[in-house]
């Protein structure tokens, strides 16, 4: 048995604003936190998680990791497939090639703070999370690529936006999607292996409990056992390639 293995260092403590959740967190102390920017966020004002967090439980955690709160958001459409392609008919007339960094510095570089400070609700849910991400990127050590259920395709996007960015950011899969009531396994194994090339960890999406028919425990724990399967033949094919270079 690995001895060095401590539980409390890859457990994370998830909370809230609320007042109740502040105090049992400040007795209890764990080193860990993960805050959901979708209970956190509020209509007018981005909460500060100096003065928010840290001050109220007079101590500073060990880490803190963003999350977006997607499951909270539901199966939203966060508009950035809109916004890239925007992008494109605008730098296609002037010959360029997209490229995500510049596409990510374009969006966010010179992000309208007068105006979201005036009234943020005009603004996507996307570029709320970063601007709350940017505003508290001091305390933060991982944030989670907003993501939206069942979508691999947008998740993609927005880890490739948020790396752009120069965020450590960690990416979600989606291990199921949804056909009408049905819940069928997602199969995009190509998003899976980037994820694996260009990051260290990997969300793994759409784990919860659901009231849709068939997503049931059962369903849910073999889909994960033919994801890790992937996973581990990717590895041994990438053992190998080692041993024959």
């Amino acid at each position: 048995m690995n001895k060095t293995f401590r539980i409390e260092d890859r457990v994370y403590f998830a909370t809230s604003a609320r007042k109740d959740e502040i105090e049992i967190i400040k007795k209890v102390r764990p080193a860990n936190l993960l805050v959901s920017f979708a209970l956190w966020r509020e209509k007018h004002k981005d909460k500060c998680l100096k003065k928010d967090l840290i001050q109220k439980i007079d101590y500073t955690p060990k880490s803190i990791i963003v999350d977006s709160g997607a499951f909270t958001f539901g199966n939203i459409d966060i508009g950035i497939e809109e916004i890239i392609e925007t992008y494109k008919e605008m730098i296609e007339e002037d010959g360029k090639e997209f490229t995500f960094e510049e596409f990510s510095w374009w969006w966010f570089n010179e992000f309208p703070e007068m105006e979201y400070c005036a009234d943020k609700n005009q603004f996507l849910l996307f570029e709320q999370y970063i601007n709350f991400i940017l505003a508290n990127q001091k305390y933060i050590d991982y944030c989670i690529a907003f993501d939206t259920m069942g979508s691999n395709e947008t998740g993609l996007l927005t880890f490739k936006v948020m790396q752009s960015l120069g965020l450590y950011v960690i990416p979600v899969y989606q291990a199921a999607t949804f056909l009408g009531r049905k819940v069928i396994q997602n199969r995009d194994f190509d998003v899976l292996k980037y994820y694996t090339d260009h990051t260290q960890y990997i969300a793994i999406g759409g784990t919860a409990i659901s009231r849709i028919n068939g997503y049931t425990k059962k369903f849910r724990i073999k889909s994960y056992e033919r994801y890790w399967r992937c996973i581990l033949i990717i590895i041994f094919i990438y053992l190998v390639l080692l041993t024959l270079i």
